[in-house]
């Protein structure tokens, strides 16, 4: 077999060197273009996000052990509550706190439950209908109930 330095074999230790950098370079380029972050991400935007998860009401799933979570995510940052053990109407009162966040990308939530991962419901607010006063949304779960949060933007 050929190699890059012209003989048979496998290649002087420098030009296989040579030829791993060109290669991890190449990899490196492929994924920066697959994988494009926006002109703005990592910039802070000096806006943030409130979000106090406050309960939820009638939760039925599957199981006969509801021990229902919240997990809240804007962007790259999610954060979960506590787990509510054995209740279908639990109350969080759990106050988060995302700092620096994409206005252009939604607000995510998600309840499940802790004891077979079973998802109660899930949905996203997209970001313009929050306001920098304090706002009460209430969603539904999937089969029946609801779950609460109060949201604000801050700087």
């Amino acid at each position: 077999m050929k190699t890059t330095d012209g003989k048979n074999g496998t290649g002087s230790m420098a030009s296989r060197r040579t030829a791993a950098k060109y290669l991890l370079l190449g990899l490196a380029s492929a994924v920066a273009m697959v994988f494009a972050v926006p002109a703005h991400a990592g910039e802070p935007s000096g806006i943030n996000l409130y979000v106090k998860i406050v309960s939820a009401s009638n939760i039925a799933g599957s199981s006969s052990n509801q021990n229902p979570y919240v997990r809240v995510q804007q962007w790259r940052d999610h954060q979960v509550t506590a787990i509510q053990w054995g209740d279908n109407n639990p109350t969080w009162n759990e106050e988060i706190f995302f700092a620096d966040i994409d206005p252009s990308k939604p607000f995510k939530w998600r309840t499940s439950n802790e004891f077979d991962d079973e998802t109660y419901g899930r949905g996203e607010i997209d970001m313009s209908e929050i306001t920098y006063t304090n706002q009460i949304f209430t969603m539904n779960l999937d089969n029946q109930g609801t779950v609460t949060f109060v949201i604000r933007m801050y700087e």
